[in-house]
């Protein structure tokens, strides 16, 4: 037998290889998150990219909106001074915003590669796994929908695999 092995209820918890514990979620429901298979700063790293991202892309859209209605208005030449001056700001914030996305995306499709190929990773609970438990290895999500008892969860198939 496994001597100190505990409880997981509620939160999240994250490992590169191996999770074992005697239960995990509870009775009543409690959410639990189990992370395997990359480090636990991978998936943080990740989850903040994705905001950050999603904050520049938006950014972008709305100087391309600006820079597209003052464009238009200016056909003939018949933009006021100040909203020459207005797109002449929006042409020189576009760029560093652009290559900023650019820089923040690349590297938030290297991660999402990276948690797309976790093959490694193994979950044992010797006593029961409660439904409201997520399990995520890499970027595969399973939500446990019954209560299981003396499990082994892996990554098999592309799939998450409930074993007993």
């Amino acid at each position: 037998t496994e001597m100190g092995k505990g409880s997981i209820v509620g939160g999240s918890v994250s490992a590169t290889n191996m999770i074992i514990a005697k239960s995990i979620g509870s009775l009543m429901g409690t959410v639990t998150e189990i992370q395997i298979g990359v480090p636990p700063s991978i998936y943080a790293e990740h989850k903040q990219l994705a905001e950050q991202v999603k904050q520049k892309k938006d950014s972008l859209n709305k100087v391309d909106q600006s820079i597209t209605f003052l464009v238009g208005k200016n056909i003939g030449g018949q933009l006021d001074p100040q909203k020459q001056l207005m797109l002449k700001k929006f042409n020189a914030t576009r760029q560093p915003i652009l290559e900023e996305y650019e820089t923040l995306n690349a590297r938030y499709k290297q991660l999402s590669e990276r948690l797309e190929n976790v093959q490694e990773g193994l979950i044992k609970c010797s006593g029961a796994i409660y439904p409201g438990v997520k399990v995520m290895f890499g970027n595969l999500i399973r939500y446990i929908d019954d209560k299981e008892v003396k499990v082994t969860i892996r990554k098999k198939d592309g799939d998450i695999h409930i074993g007993v």
